[in-house]
């Protein structure tokens, strides 16, 4: 068995010695990872930061335009001449623009208007399918 002949705080400082130019390139080596890591990081939450930044502008301008689309439909209905009148009166089931003003027998539905009675392909009810015997004129006072 051979001794060493440094005591043992040397041999531990020998070792360091020795291994130092190591461990400077491994320091480098650490600091550069860490810092290529870091940049990559920051890149991504930059990303996801400019993501959402993105869809918080995109909300906004939809808002906006369901605003803008909600205030010219408001206006476009103060806007329907006789309105007033089709309180309260049932739409074509067809066209949804005009009043209901056919009854169809034998099933009695009130349910479309004139030009949309005259254009169905096959003299059916829209509603229950019934065929159209008959069509009468519906007269509101």
């Amino acid at each position: 068995r051979q001794e060493s002949v440094l005591d043992p705080g040397t041999e531990s400082q020998i070792t360091v010695l020795m291994f130092l130019p190591r461990l400077r390139r491994t320091k480098i080596n650490v600091k550069r990872f860490i810092l290529k890591t870091l940049l990559q990081l920051s890149l991504r939450v930059e990303t996801h930061t400019d993501a959402v930044f993105f869809t918080c502008i995109q909300g906004e301008q939809e808002r906006k335009e369901f605003n803008r689309l909600l205030a010219e439909a408001a206006r476009q209905q103060n806007n329907v001449p006789g309105q007033d009148n089709l309180q309260g009166v049932a739409m074509c089931v067809i066209c949804l623009n005009q009043p209901c003003i056919c009854v169809l027998l034998d099933c009695g539905h009130v349910c479309c208007c004139h030009t949309c009675y005259q254009a169905l392909p096959q003299q059916y009810c829209p509603i229950c399918r019934q065929r159209i015997v008959r069509v009468l004129p519906l007269y509101q006072v």
